[in-house]
């Protein structure tokens, strides 16, 4: 039976959790128009060439077709949050990107939110082997250099961003 009090949660969650990338990029998103498959909450930044997404399934791999079909689309790269019912509290937030290079489309899964000692927005490997994303005004940045030094810097940022995500849950 379809809970219409879930879905509400689902879709505020998903709204909140797009702001952050949003807040990165200092960016005005269009509502992504056309039916490519994507989640209800997504949105095109045209000047940067990317489509931010956010669903709350657990896993953003249901969506690998849409994705690569809105890739092609908005000719954009194209980034999508899976955070399930409780973000950060019992369901990871996992980022899937997929980023259009010359050479053809790189996907990058089970990526995590982390904040660096500066506040930046990074998407890092789950594995802890690169490559690293980083977001900005400029969009998404591809990087072979991780943006922490060792395993401490590391859960340090992984640990502040989980904590924004928590706040930004519990603020609705």
């Amino acid at each position: 039976m379809f809970n219409i009090q879930s879905a509400i949660d689902g879709a505020l969650t998903s709204a909140r959790l797009i702001q952050l990338p949003l807040e990165a990029t200092d960016a005005i998103p269009e509502l992504l128009t056309g039916s490519v498959g994507m989640p209800r909450c997504s949105v095109c930044l045209p000047d940067l060439h990317l489509v931010l997404a956010a669903t709350a399934d657990d896993h953003a791999g249901r969506f690998r077709d849409a994705v690569r079909v809105a890739a092609n689309a908005f000719d954009s790269n194209v980034l999508m949050i899976a955070h399930g019912k409780w973000p950060e509290r019992l369901n990871p937030v996992q980022i899937s990107a997929l980023l259009k290079l010359s050479s053809g489309h790189l996907l990058l899964d089970n990526l995590l939110f982390y904040r660096d000692r500066e506040d930046g927005l990074w998407f890092i490997p789950a594995n802890g082997r690169g490559p690293w994303l980083a977001i900005g005004p400029d969009g998404l940045h591809l990087s072979m250099t991780a943006p922490y030094i060792d395993q401490d810097e590391r859960s340090d940022g992984l640990c502040r961003a989980a904590a924004q995500i928590v706040r930004l849950w519990g603020s609705y």
